[in-house]
């Protein structure tokens, strides 16, 4: 007969079952997102089983996994509840209200219970007016191209985008559209792709001169346009800044450098190396999926070094960066967030434990001399996250 448990620990068994629980979230809507799929122009970015299945390798071209990848569109939320806060999924209603309403800063949005879908004509329309007002977050506009696809939202955007006025492009209002231009860009096919890139070259031409043209200059020519106005870290003066020194770029940055892995894994090292390899608030952290996606294992093997000391309420970003990938090196992260102290232990240990892949690798690593010896063996003698 097993040992009575006292309150304490039925307490504490009560606590990691209710926290093992996934909720049931709300529904998903169908999106037209990645309509275009391998048609699609990003497609050329394509690394086959980078990631655990054939889907997430050509989302991953198409930017998953950052501010530049689709958002999922949740089914409709009612009036009464009030809309939350996320950068990776919005409420077809929630987001309907706001591209109708047009701005998002001057108070409440109600939000219909089942609001006439937005076609692809209104669309245009909506695009045309409301991207020159800088009203919306960049969110709207990823639901906005899950509701009527990317081939419709890129010319209307760029139409947008074209008639913001001087006064905005002399500030850093602009900020958050370059990675829905971006995303657009991939996700359409090349012949769209490239006559939308033609208009932004000219956009670009135009406004050179001004604040907010560094960041498009970056959207167009990715390490070329870091190396003369990228946002990057002073060791000197201790922050970020504007510079065309030899000095570590932003992750951010780096998220527009397709086809370029061993300049983005050498600035991401770069830069860890800048803060001697600690996790510094805003200024460097986990890192978006994407990023591991661009710079490939000489990215995981500089975030080897760092995952260890993410803070608690860090280290679900982490685990969302690495759980996608195929890679050892992911694995190996993710062992790292296995230990008993970590906040997402159990997702850790279920992802470990649920990977045929991962097997072998665990029973190596509980050979090594090294402290990740123990976590992998204890994942593989102790029981089943559930």
């Amino acid at each position: 007969m097993a040992p009575a448990r006292t309150k304490s620990e039925k307490a504490k068994t009560q606590k990691e079952k209710s926290g093992n629980a996934k909720p049931h979230g709300p529904e998903v809507l169908p999106s037209r997102a990645l309509e275009h799929g391998a048609n699609a122009f990003g497609a050329r970015y394509l690394k086959p089983g980078v990631a655990l299945t054939p889907e997430l390798d050509l989302a991953f071209a198409l930017g998953h996994g950052s501010a530049m990848g689709p958002v999922r569109l949740l089914a409709d939320l009612a009036p009464e509840k009030k809309a939350p806060s996320s950068s990776t999924g919005i409420h077809r209603n929630v987001a309907i209200a706001a591209l109708r309403a047009g701005s998002i800063f001057a108070g409440p949005i109600a939000h219909e219970a089942a609001p006439a879908p937005i076609t692809e004509a209104e669309a245009r329309v909506l695009l045309e007016k409301v991207v020159p007002e800088l009203g919306l977050l960049p969110i709207h506009y990823r639901a906005l191209e899950a509701m009527v696809g990317p081939s419709c939202v890129l010319p209307a955007f760029i139409d947008g985008l074209e008639a913001i006025d001087d006064e905005a492009w002399g500030t850093g209002r602009l900020h958050g559209l370059w990675p829905v231009a971006y995303g657009l860009l991939l996700r359409v096919p090349e012949r769209e792709s490239q006559a939308a890139r033609a208009r932004l070259v000219a956009l670009f031409e135009k406004r050179q001169t001004m604040f907010a043209a560094a960041n498009l200059d970056i959207l167009l020519h990715g390490s070329q346009a870091i190396a003369r106005v990228g946002y990057k870290y002073s060791l000197t003066y201790k922050s970020y800044q504007r510079s065309d020194k030899d000095e570590p770029s932003n992750v951010h940055d780096l998220c527009y450098c397709d086809g370029e892995p061993d300049f983005v894994a050498a600035q991401f090292a770069a830069l860890w190396a800048a803060f001697k390899f600690k996790p510094q608030a805003n200024m460097v952290g986990p890192s978006p999926a994407r990023l591991f996606f661009l710079g490939g294992d000489k990215t995981f093997e500089t975030e080897l070094r760092v995952v260890d000391l993410y803070a608690g309420t860090k280290q679900g970003e982490a685990f969302e960066a690495y759980e996608h990938f195929r890679s050892p090196l992911a694995a190996r992260c993710i062992l790292k967030l296995s230990g008993p102290k970590s906040k997402v232990q159990q997702s850790a240990l279920a992802w470990l434990q649920g990977q045929p892949h991962v097997a072998p690798l665990l029973e190596a690593w509980a050979k090594e001399e090294t402290p990740d010896a123990a976590l992998a063996k204890a994942v593989l003698a102790g029981p089943r996250a559930t």
